[in-house]
């Protein structure tokens, strides 16, 4: 009998040459009505003949060769083959599109996705025909082989797009057909995407290469075991802190996922102008025929259907302000004692021109501002991230997080509304007092004056102006704060996509592609050009590397004490009043402590369910008792002579002790 196998054989399978038969029904020529988007849509005819061959040994799309064992191309080639372009265009006000009752309150943007297969993109072209966001392929795994491979435009996009003033979300063509290598591929695209300021979801495209083609396909996988192939990328991607997205066609999430048990958002393919679909979904391809400027040929074109309550846009100009009641005349917000503490309470007090009155005031780009205080450099914050009505609000160093972003809304009066980005909650003058020390909270609109404050303009006598901004960027060296983001210099260069070293602070720091510092988050730190080796490490609050272990995202890693670098596999690690310390391990893909019963390279161990410790010798769970060898921690099967002479037997398939 063969002793207990954690190993998954995968049989290997001969790819054949197929054919595709069209199975698409001929659409409309439409152009989209995208608020002046200027994305035309051919119409994808059926053509009621068998295709040719699938593909040969090279072709080409936009004049690129195809990548190695890409899938996409072959989605590609077979859209080719199912549809003849059509020789005209319908003019941009002549298509609708329906969109599901369900997104009336939505605000509908426009967008696309990109691969290797657009060629060369002019981004800020892109940007001007009104596109809002972009998807960028990092990588794909190979539709034969199952080997995970870099798209070679990847950087260029995300750098291109990014820098445009695009929303910009990544994909990876996914061909996995275990949890593990769905592991695999999130950890990939995280490695892809690790220094770029990435705005909306990080996506698995679940999808078959074409009918027929591709591991995937020949997998045969149930709908269970798909599903929990998603979820886990999804899980994957959100410890790592951003947000996933599962891509898929209709086809797929009706027949193929339960995607009733898909806790995660959706990017819908469907081409077709009313959609049937009736699962959720928060994103919508709508067509593979869409033209946009600065891109040539063909580019998949999608809606989002954004559930922001508004559209936020910039409203006053940057700037110092004292900030006014609309209750009464000369009562203003300002900082309890005028101090630099965090958590300071924000409160009303009659004005007196002093600095814990003053407010730097910065639109951010996005829809929000950053409201920062002359007398300590802290940010206006909704405390504790608090997101219901009564929450207070306080002054707080910088955290670039929502909970110091703000709305301004001009309500046609000379007054404005401030509004939590986070909460959509407003900043509210408690029970309408106008005491000086009534204090500054947050509540629901209640259209009062308690929640409509003017903004007036101020200067900061106390600094002789806006200090921030009067060195020019050549003369700057170390450290440099503006908008409440940090930044460092080397002789007037900003460190961009990489490390530096403070000797003040004795510390490394991690630099995003915008120069921003790097806090609480995890960073893979390249050591070639093609980003597909290097080490990751951690970040704190402060932007100080992680050294030792360090508990986040429900589980212990550690990190080299001297490097930094996230530890995976077996290590040996120190343990206070204990002088032989412990071995754990550290998962190969995430990095997290393992506990409990674990197989690795084909043999079980167990660990401490608490400590992560590798048990060693005689052990008792569940009423049960195994044996792990003394050195390597192997569980026993089989007659296993004991270091005290016993010769005992363990089942082959559990490891009781029988």
């Amino acid at each position: 009998m063969a002793k207990k196998n954690c190993s998954i054989t995968v049989e290997r399978r001969t790819m054949k040459r197929i054919t595709v038969k069209q199975i698409m029904a001929l659409l409309l020529a439409m152009v989209i009505t995208w608020s002046g988007v200027p994305v035309e849509i051919q119409a994808e005819e059926q053509t009621g003949q068998d295709a040719p061959e699938l593909w040969t040994s090279e072709q080409e799309v936009n004049g690129l060769t195809t990548l190695p064992e890409d899938p996409e191309f072959v989605k590609l080639l077979e859209q080719e083959q199912e549809g003849l372009r059509m020789s005209s265009v319908q003019s941009l006000t002549g298509a609708t599109y329906t969109h599901n009752a369900r997104f009336a309150d939505c605000t509908v943007r426009n967008g696309i996705d990109v691969s290797y297969y657009q060629g060369n993109i002019d981004w800020n072209a892109v940007k001007s025909s009104g596109v809002e966001f972009v998807f960028v392929r990092v990588g794909y795994r190979g539709y034969s082989t199952g080997q995970l491979a870099m798209d070679t435009k990847a950087m260029d996009n995300l750098r291109g797009a990014i820098n445009a003033g695009l929303k910009v979300g990544a994909y990876i063509f996914s061909q996995a057909i275990t949890p593990q290598e769905a592991r695999e591929e999130a950890q990939y695209a995280l490695n892809q995407v690790s220094g770029f300021s990435i705005s909306m979801p990080i996506v698995i495209d679940y999808e078959y290469a074409a009918t027929g083609v591709g591991r995937l396909y020949n997998a045969n996988l149930s709908r269970e075991q798909a599903t929990q192939i998603v979820n886990t990328f999804c899980e994957y991607i959100n410890q790592a802190g951003y947000e996933p997205m599962i891509y898929a066609n209709k086809s797929m999430l009706e027949t193929s996922l339960n995607a009733g048990s898909i806790p995660h958002k959706i990017w819908l393919a469907n081409y077709t102008t009313k959609t049937q679909y009736q699962g959720a979904y928060e994103f919508w391809q709508y067509s593979s025929r869409g033209t946009v400027n600065g891109i040539s040929g063909n580019v998949d074109s999608n809606f989002w259907y954004d559930s922001a309550e508004e559209n936020y846009t910039k409203t006053i100009e940057n700037g110092i302000y004292i900030i006014e009641s609309a209750l009464q005349k000369d009562k203003v917000v300002d900082v309890n004692g005028g101090v630099e503490d965090n958590g300071a309470n924000i409160q009303l007090w009659t004005r007196n021109d002093n600095s814990s009155q003053k407010f730097k005031v910065m639109y951010e780009g996005d829809g929000t501002y950053s409201i920062m205080a002359l007398c300590s450099k802290k940010y206006l914050d909704a405390e504790n991230g608090g997101n219901t009505q009564g929450t207070n609000v306080i002054q707080y160093q910088s955290t670039n997080g929502k909970n110091q972003r703000w709305h301004i809304k001009d309500e046609g009066d000379g007054t404005y509304s401030i509004i939590s980005a986070s909460s959509g909650l407003y900043l509210d003058v408690y029970d309408n007092r106008t005491a000086d020390g009534t204090n500054i909270q947050l509540w629901f609109n209640t259209g009062g004056n308690a929640q409509r404050f003017r903004f007036l303009t101020a200067t900061d006598s106390s600094q002789g102006g806006d200090n921030e901004n009067q060195d020019s960027p050549e003369a700057r060296n170390g450290w440099y704060t503006e908008n409440g983001k940090k930044y460092w210099y080397d002789n007037g260069v900003m460190a961009r996509d990489k490390e530096a070293y403070d000797p003040a602070s004795d510390a490394w720091y991690w630099f995003d592609a915008d120069g921003t510092m790097a806090t609480d988050k995890d960073v893979f730190i390249p050591t070639n050009a093609e980003r597909t080796e290097g080490k990751w490490v951690r970040y704190d609050s402060n932007g100080w590397m992680v050294k030792g272990e360090d508990y986040r995202y429900g589980g212990w890693y550690w990190f080299d004490p001297t490097t930094g670098e996230m530890m995976k596999g077996f290590v040996h690690i120190p343990v206070v009043g204990d002088s032989e310390g412990k071995w754990v391990y550290y998962d190969e893909i995430d990095g997290q402590m393992h506990h409990g019963e674990s197989c690795i390279n084909g043999n079980w161990y167990y660990f401490d369910d608490y400590t992560g410790k590798m048990v060693h010798g005689e052990y008792q769970r569940n009423g049960n008792w195994y044996y792990y060898d003394q050195i390597t921690g192997i569980m026993a099967h089989g007659w296993t002579t004991l270091p005290d002479g016993r010769y005992v037997y363990y089942d082959d398939i559990t490891g009781i002790r029988r």
